[in-house]
């Protein structure tokens, strides 16, 4: 799934690889600080703000300020299919 990311004022598309309740994984992000703050925007939702937990050359893990609701967690993963479900992540 594409996802907007914003970084600064820097605006850019990227591929959503991974998504929990809590957070995601993207590529396509460029050079990334830990703890650095940056807004994603996931189809059909409002801008989140997130911190980098982790980032290398290929990607970025993000955790997420505000978890997704359940509701609107289980409707992306339904139409993205990017995880295994409000039971799989919690089973993880």
């Amino acid at each position: 799934m594409m996802a907007r990311f914003r970084r600064d004022i820097a605006s850019s598309t990227v591929m959503l690889k991974d998504l929990t309740p809590f957070g995601a994984r993207v590529e396509g992000v460029g050079a990334l600080d830990i703890d650095e703050m940056v807004t994603i925007s996931l189809p059909g939702c409002r801008p989140s703000l997130a911190f980098v937990a982790w980032a290398n050359a290929h990607g970025a893990g993000l955790e997420f300020i505000e978890p997704l609701s359940a509701d609107r967690f289980d409707d992306l993963v339904a139409r993205y299919g990017l995880s295994g479900g409000r039971e799989a992540s919690a089973a993880a």
